[in-house]
This record gives structure tokens, sequence and C-alpha cells, in this order.
């Protein structure tokens, strides 16, 4: 392995903690224990492509730490040396898919094998916990379906490079749910389309049997094409309760501008879905799971209980161990009729959203990028986002009703997700990138335990917000980089003035760097969000016990002064009348943030990578060697911390 490939997998996460703590700061020397930290595989074989999640919540002795979701930093090698690097995020083709950090990842085994997941736990700048590692077995599609493979065929009569040379198994049908359901009512568990062709859809394709199954692609070209041929369909779904192990892969699903229609939406529980390099384009949403929607299947029986959310005997509890990998979702809203055209939107559990290009809900019914309805255990890593619809955000995290539903029980946190290493950009008009609140401020959501780390997240001319926090508690934002070059938002703010849900609290914002080269236009007359002042971290109302801290920010041209703002520009703006329990140490001053360059090294020459915003700094020259101990044990780079900490999220 690469020096390179050790630095990324040492890169610095976050663990995760079931209970609220009470503490209201972070330790950097926590009580150590001997260890091992332990983790928990949502499952340990099946066949290739194998979804995996794997999680540490409740598993971290109380010996280890005391903040562990906060303090520790969690490394995982699946042991898939030859999975190659993701494509997408802020380390597109560099960051390897064989490693992951944090307190909960997920991995797709493409290959078979025998495999050894190693988690490696580090607790101090110095201090590694004893290694734990766990077996997963894959076994080989080629075997697992030798006698349920058949390979469709639009139009043409060449077989040669199906797998199975039975005759039996070819056909040719372009009529894509037709044969669909004809072959899976006749036993047939891996239905493979042929590259290069295009097949028709005029009804949902939906698979009524549990798996292992496989719906792919073979042969050589492009992805086989399943076009859309009429209005408010979802192109592929499943409405059988209870079936589990299925894998949708290399297709590629054109709604074709048709009104209200979806590409992915199950409409009942399924575990265990994977959705693996797809392309899905000119449809009104993406993928899609409603917890709307199991309502109205748990309205006679609703669901009780904590996670996994499946008490009562509830007919289609939350969807469980879903994955999203490699795929491309773009041109959203393209129907004529309905809204909600989201690339995502999201409701699961145990769940991974790694390595995919989604972006463009610039069109009719287009709204967010994605939105994450509800999450339990989620990995949401490597994915490239941007442009979404006038008014409407690239990345929304929001929570299920705190008062319940028939899908989820009263009291359900959306909670234990880690946002990491993607890649945002903003669009315009007035879009917003990375929100975090209540769909409303007068109905009660709670979050909380989430992480988001080394993320760049780039405006566009029109963004009118960069992160907003609201309605969550335990929240760490490390390690970012916030490029506000063709914006005038304040990149970070804290806080609300909705008095429904719980206040923003415990949120520990440390070395992140904010970077604003150009001058802020004056005020636009829609709020001081959008005029010269320019803010790099604000806290409005209702915002407690928040620690700022080594944060890095570089703002020479902003001069016009915001109503309400004495200061032409401030690093930190502060709402004292409704705030409390702020600590912030050892920022950039002011000054420092108008007048002192710390001459990022920018060697792409557009700050488009994590590497440009190194400084080029030595010893104790500002911005290195400025930094107060936290616990953040690596740089955006996943280079090691040192004893003596620099400022900003890529260290010297």
């Amino acid at each position: 392995m690469t020096r390179l490939f050790f630095r990324w997998l040492i890169i610095g996460a976050l663990a995760a903690f079931a209970g609220m703590p009470q503490a209201a700061s972070l330790g950097v020397a926590p009580t150590t224990g001997a260890g091992p930290v332990t983790f928990i595989p949502s499952r340990t074989s099946g066949v290739a492509p194998l979804y995996v999640f794997f999680d540490t919540v409740g598993q971290v002795p109380a010996s280890v730490s005391r903040e562990p979701f906060l303090e520790l930093e969690y490394k995982w090698d699946f042991g898939d040396v030859g999975a190659g690097t993701w494509a997408f995020g802020s380390m597109a083709g560099i960051a390897s898919k064989n490693a992951a950090v944090g307190p909960v990842a997920g991995h797709i085994f493409e290959t078979p094998g025998t495999y050894s997941v190693c988690l490696t736990v580090k607790d101090r700048v110095d201090a590694v916990l004893t290694p734990t590692c766990q077996t997963i077995t894959v076994t080989d599609p080629e075997v697992v379906f030798a006698s349920t493979t058949v390979c469709i065929n639009a139009v043409s009569s060449d077989f040669s490079q199906c797998p199975s040379a039975n005759p039996a198994d070819h056909v040719i049908n372009s009529d894509f749910d037709a044969v669909f359901t004809a072959q899976t009512g006749a036993g047939k568990r891996r239905l493979l389309f042929n590259r290069g062709e295009t097949f028709d859809l005029s009804v949902p394709a939906a698979p009524t049997v549990t798996g292992p199954g496989l719906v792919g692609a073979y042969g050589t070209g492009n992805r086989p094409k399943v076009l859309n041929n009429v209005a408010n369909t979802v192109m592929l779904t499943f409405n059988t309760s209870g079936i589990a192990d299925w894998r949708v892969m290399d297709l590629e699903l054109d709604g074709n501008s048709a009104p209200a229609s979806q590409g992915v939406q199950p409409n009942r529980y399924i575990q265990q879905l994977t959705l693996l390099r797809l392309e899905i384009h000119h449809t009104n949403i993406g993928v899609a799971t409603s917890v709307s929607t199991l309502d109205i299947f748990n309205a006679a029986v609703p669901c009780t209980g904590d996670f996994p959310y499946n008490g009562g005997g509830c007919v289609s509890p939350v969807w469980d161990q879903m994955a999203l990998q490699d795929s491309e979702i773009h041109t959203l809203g393209t129907g004529t009729v309905n809204g909600g055209g989201n690339g995502l939107y999201w409701s699961a559990i145990r769940s991974a959203v790694l390595g995919n290009r989604i972006e463009d809900a610039t069109h009719g019914q287009g709204e967010h990028i994605v939105r994450i309805a509800f999450a339990d255990r989620l990995a949401f890593n490597h994915n490239y986002l941007a442009y979404p619809k006038t008014n409407k955000s690239i990345l929304t995290t929001r929570a299920p009703a705190w008062a319940g539903s028939a899908g989820l029980p009263a009291g359900t946190y959306s909670q234990y997700i880690v946002h990491g290493y993607n890649k945002l950009v903003g669009g315009d008009p007035l879009n917003s990138m990375i929100v975090v609140l209540p769909v409303s401020g007068n109905i009660d959501h709670r979050l909380r335990y989430l992480i988001y780390e080394g993320n760049l997240i780039v405006s566009g001319t029109g963004t009118q917000s960069m992160m907003s926090l609201d309605a969550a508690s335990y929240v760490a934002v490390r390690n970012n980089i916030f490029n506000n070059d063709l914006g005038s938002a304040n990149p970070l703010s804290l806080g609300s003035g909705d008095s429904v849900p719980p206040a923003v609290a415990y949120v520990y914002v440390h070395n992140n760097t904010f970077l604003k080269t150009t001058a802020s236009p004056t005020c636009t007359g829609i709020g001081s969000d959008r005029c010269g002042g320019w803010t790099a971290m604000r806290l409005a109302r209702r915002a407690n016990n928040i620690h700022l801290r080594n944060n890095l920010v570089y703002s020479p041209l902003v001069t016009s002064t915001p109503p309400g703002y004495n200061t032409i520009a401030s690093l930190i703006n502060i709402n004292t009348n409704t705030n409390t329990a702020i600590t912030t140490s050892n920022n950039t001053s002011d000054s420092q943030m108008l007048n002192t360059n710390p001459n990022f090294i920018n060697a792409s020459g557009t700050f488009g990578l994590l590497s440009d915003y190194k400084p080029a700094c030595t010893g104790s020259t500002y911005p290195c060697g400025q930094g107060t101990p936290v616990p953040v044990w690596s740089d955006a780079l996943g280079v090691p911390s040192t004893a003596t900490r620099d400022l900003g999220a890529v260290i010297h």
C-alpha cells in the first residue's frame, strides 16, 4: 500500500455512543482502557456484490472514552485491496474504497473471496487501541445463480457473451416490465439485460420474491437503457413487504421527462437492497424511500420501539441495509406535475450513500438534490452534489415528527450520521447548501450525533446559506473547507428563532478553513445574510454549548457593513441575548482574517482540491502552530495531528 493510502486510512473521524452525554466540552486525553473496540457487521456472508454495514454504536467500553462519538478516531480497512478509488467527492481519484473512517461505515464487496475487515481506534495523538478484525465471506454469483440466470436482448440475437450457454436462458423481448415479471415468476433470480440496447417500460417492474437476486447487465458497451413511456410511474419498485437481498446494477433508467416519474422507489419494507452503478435521469425523483408511505401501510398496526423500529407487529417497518453507490442521478424535476423533485429522498437504517454524482434539480418541479427525511446509522461519503432548485438545498438532513406516526414511533431521532469527504457546489439563485432543520419551525423534529468532516463546500453565485444547523445536538463540524468566493452568505450559521424544536446544542466546530478572496456585494434587501459584512461563523438565536476552536479564515476584500453589525467584517457573530455557554479559542482574529494571508499552496490553481488549502508556513508562523489541542487526530488529508496544532483543515 502507498503512503497516501495509509494517510487516508487514518483520517480523523468520530465514534458513536447511544446515550446523551452531559459534558459541555470535550477532553483531549480521555481515560483509555485496554480495548479493543468491537463492531457489528450487518451480515457476514452473501453473494457478490455484497453490501455490508459496519456499526460501532454501543460497542465502545466506558473505560475507553467518556465521549466516544466525539473523541475517537475510527479507521476501517476492508481487506479489499482491488476496490479502486472514489470517482467523486473531495478526494476524488485519491481516496481508496478499501478504507473508511468514522463510527459507522459501509462497503460493497464486488469480488468473491474471504475478507478480513479490521477496525483500529485512536484516542489521542499517540495512542492506538487494539485492532479488531472480522471475516466476511463473499460467494461467486456464477455459482449461486448458475441455474437461475437469464440473458435478455431487446432485438439482437447475439447471446455469445451471456454467462449461460443454454438457449433456454436466452430471451428476446424489449418490454422490460413484462419480461421482468415473467422471468422472476419462472424462478429466475439473475436477470441480465444486453448492453447497448433499449428496453421499454409501461408499468413498474416489481420483484415479489425474496433474494438473493440481481438485475443487471451483460456484454460490452453502454448500460442497457430502460425507457419510461408513461406518467406517474415508478420504474423499479418493491411492493411486497419482507423480501430481502436484491441487487440492481449497471442500468440506465431514463424517465423520459414523464410527469411524476421516479427511478427507484420501494413502497414496502425491504432489507438488503443494493443500488450500484445506475444512471437515473429525466425523472421527477431519482431514488425515494418515504416514511409517509410506511404510515399508510402501517395505519392499522403502527410500528413501535427503538432501533430497528419494527415492534408491535407492524407489516412494513423502515427500510434496512440499503446502499446507493457509484451511481449518477441528474436532470431532475423534468415532469410537468407534482413537486418534490429530489435526486435522493432517503429514509433508512444501517444505510450507505457512497461515491455518487447527484446534480441538477433546476428543472420544472425540481427541489433538493438530497433530502434525508430519516436516518439511523448512515454513512454518506465521497459524493458530488450540485445545483438545486431556487430556494432549495443541496443536502438537507431532517428527522421524523417527534410525536411519532404509524411508520416510526414517538421519540425517534435522526441520528448517528456521518457526512464525510463530499464535494458540494452551489448554484444560482438563492439556494442553500447544507441544511439541518425541521420541515417547519412549528413542528418538533430532533437530530443528534452528526459528523461533517473533510467536505469541500463551494458556493455558487446565488448561495444564501453554506451550512445551517438547527434542532440538532452533539454535532461535530471539523476539517471542512468552506470556499465562499462566488457567494455572499455567511458560511456557517447555528441556531434559529423557532421556538418548538429544541435549540441547537453541543456543537464542536474545530479546524475548519473558510476562504473568501472576493468582495461581498452590498445588501440586496433580503436580509443580513446576503449583505457585505460577511461573518464566517454566525450564532443566530437559541444556540447553546457551542465550541469554536482552531478555525482558519481569510477574507481580505470584505469591506461593507451589514445592518445590525458593528464592524465591517468579523470572524464570529454571536447573538448574546439568546445564546449561552459559547467557547471560542485559537481561531483566526478579525484582523488576521482581513490582513494576514495564510498563503495556501493552491497547486491546482482552482482551489478545487483539499490539498490546495494547505498553508505555506513553518514552525509557529501563522497559521502554523497557533492552535490548541482538540480531539481532531488527523487533518483533512489524513496527516496525523501533532501535539502543536495548526489552524484550519489542512496542516502544513
